[in-house]
């Protein structure tokens, strides 16, 4: 069996939406009402990877994952936090593969000098809230009633991890395109070892 983390390129985009589809029509774990035509999702990707990392995970060839960063807030004063996201093929679940994935983007997200990072998690998701809170994430806060979708209101919790100390005058982050490539080729080699020593048979 192959089994490869790396980066995500453009061509994986169409996988990739195959992946996310379902968790919008099927489910309200994402709460998009639609599923985005390639062409939004393919400008969504080039605006997350000019600062941030997206990867993926492949099993013979196949994604059968992903997870990526991007900005929590939109205001300057909030650049050191970031929003995580991941979504395994429902196939592959509970096979440590998420697991890989984000412990890639909190190596990576160190590099680069993030500082919290952030789950915000639809409460219908109990299996997403137990992945982070195995991974050290803590409630931060409950929002009640924040979504809408299939005709039901949904709560939200945020979680939240800190991956370096809180500083008086912490130096700005850097864009996943200042980072030393090989640094991140070591860390997603590193957790594709990690993944074939340990994923479920």
């Amino acid at each position: 069996m192959n089994i490869e983390i790396r980066l995500a390129e453009e061509k994986d985009l169409p996988y990739i939406l195959e992946i996310y589809a379902p968790y919008i029509t099927q489910s309200k774990i994402s709460m998009e009402y639609t599923v985005p035509e390639l062409n939004e999702f393919v400008e969504r990707y080039r605006n997350i990877t000019q600062f941030f990392p997206w990867i993926v995970c492949l099993i013979n060839n196949r994604i059968i994952g992903y997870a990526y960063a991007s900005h929590a807030f939109s205001r300057m004063g909030y650049q050191w936090d970031a929003s995580l996201t991941v979504y395994i093929t429902k196939e592959f679940h509970k096979q440590r593969i998420g697991i890989s994935l984000y412990q890639s983007l909190f190596e990576i997200l160190d590099l680069q000098g993030m500082v919290n990072l952030y789950g915000i998690i639809s409460n219908d998701n109990k299996g997403s809230i137990h992945f982070h809170e195995k991974l050290g994430f803590q409630t931060e806060a409950v929002f009640h009633n924040s979504g809408y979708k299939f005709g039901e209101w949904v709560d939200v919790t945020w979680m939240v991890k800190h991956i370096r100390p809180i500083s008086e005058n912490p130096a700005l982050p850097r864009s996943i395109h200042q980072i030393d490539h090989n640094e991140i080729l070591r860390i997603l080699k590193q957790y594709t070892e990690f993944l074939i020593a340990n994923r479920t048979k």
